[in-house]
C-alpha cells in the first residue's frame, strides 16, 4: 500500500452483530462521507427484517389458533392438549329440533356432573335419511365406548334415565382411578 495510508480495516468479528464495529472501522479508515448513510441503511434493513419476522410469527399464531379451533370443533386431540379434559362425548344426529334439544340436555347433564373434564362434540348428518333416525353417542377418552345408538343396538330415543346412565359411565371412565389406570402418564424424572 501507499506510505501513510491507513491500514485496511480488520475483517468483521463474530460478535459484530449490528455492524457497528465495521462502521466504526470505516470511520477510522477515513470514509466519513458514507458512514451515516450506511448506518441508516443497515438500521432500515434490520427494522424491515424485524417487521417481517413479527408478521411471520403472527401468521403462525393465527394458523395455530385456527387449527386448535378446528380440532376443538371436531373433538380431536383434546386429551393431549387440554390439561383438564379427560374425554369427549361425541353425538351424531340428524340435526332435528328434537335431537338438538336432547343433545343440549345431555351436554347440560355432563357439564353439571363433570365440568371441564368432559367436552361434548355434536355433529349432524349432512344427508339425513327419514327412515333411519340417526342418533349415536360415544365416549372418546382413555377408551372408546359406545354409549347410545338409536338404531344399531335398538336403544330407541335418549331418555332422561339413559342420559343419567351416560353421565354415570362417563364419570367412571374419566375418574381419577381411570386416569391412573388408563390415562396418559407424565414423564418420570429420576432424582439425581
Amino acid at each position: 500500500g501507499a506510505e501513510g495510508a491507513p491500514p485496511p480495516p480488520p475483517p468483521p468479528s463474530p460478535e459484530d452483530d449490528d455492524g457497528l464495529a465495521e462502521l466504526l472501522r470505516m470511520g477510522d479508515a477515513g470514509d466519513d462521507g458514507s458512514l451515516e448513510e450506511e448506518w441508516q441503511r443497515r438500521r432500515a434493513d434490520a427494522d424491515e427484517k424485524e417487521s417481517r419476522e413479527a408478521a411471520r410469527a403472527e401468521k403462525r399464531r393465527l394458523a395455530a389458533e385456527a387449527e386448535e379451533a378446528e380440532y376443538r370443533e371436531r373433538g380431536v386431540g383434546l386429551l393431549q392438549t387440554d390439561p383438564l379434559c379427560r374425554g369427549v362425548v361425541v353425538a351424531i344426529t340428524r340435526g332435528t329440533e328434537a335431537d338438538n334439544a336432547t343433545v343440549a340436555l345431555l351436554e347440560t347433564a355432563l357439564k353439571d356432573a363433570h365440568g371441564a373434564r368432559v367436552e361434548l362434540c355434536h355433529n349432524t348428518d349432512p344427508e339425513p335419511e327419514e327412515d333411519f333416525p340417526l342418533f349415536e353417542v360415544w365416549l372418546e377418552g382413555y377408551r372408546h365406548i359406545p354409549l347410545h345408538c338409536r338404531n344399531w343396538r335398538g336403544d330407541g330415543d335418549l331418555t332422561a334415565d339413559k342420559i343419567a346412565d351416560i353421565v354415570r359411565v362417563v364419570g367412571e371412565e374419566t375418574s381419577d382411578d381411570a386416569n391412573d389406570v388408563l390415562g396418559t402418564y407424565p414423564d418420570v424424572v429420576e432424582a439425581e
